[in-house]
């Protein structure tokens, strides 16, 4: 019954964390745990935080990227991978040297 009901609802997180409180309410009170308050309390209130940390993790990652700022960002990217190869020869006259620090450069500044 318990895994029908966690693969059919949607808030599986909220579900299961809704479990353990009630598993640990249930056996405080049949003295199975024999905790003092205050550690009771502040496990009660860690598992809060992380349901907190949970949620905004959950709004970060629904909000949707702007695709215009995302268009921006891809046409500075080819913009630099365009202009750092003609800087780096004007700086350095060994034409090698000159293509390993371009490709490290534009390979770390893409990977960001």
């Amino acid at each position: 019954q318990s895994l029908t009901t966690l693969r059919e609802t949607h808030c599986k997180v909220e579900l299961v964390f809704q479990w353990i409180q009630q598993l640990l309410v249930e056996n405080i009170d049949a003295s199975v745990l024999s905790i003092p308050a205050p550690i009771v309390s502040r496990a009660f209130q860690e598992m809060a935080s992380g349901m907190v940390h949970f949620h905004n993790a959950l709004k970060i990652s629904t909000t949707p990227f702007p695709f215009p700022y995302a268009q921006v960002c891809d046409w500075i990217l080819l913009a630099y991978s365009i202009i750092a190869p003609i800087v780096m020869v004007q700086w350095l006259r060994i034409a090698w040297l000159a293509c390993l620090f371009t490709f490290i450069q534009v390979f770390i500044i893409w990977c960001l």
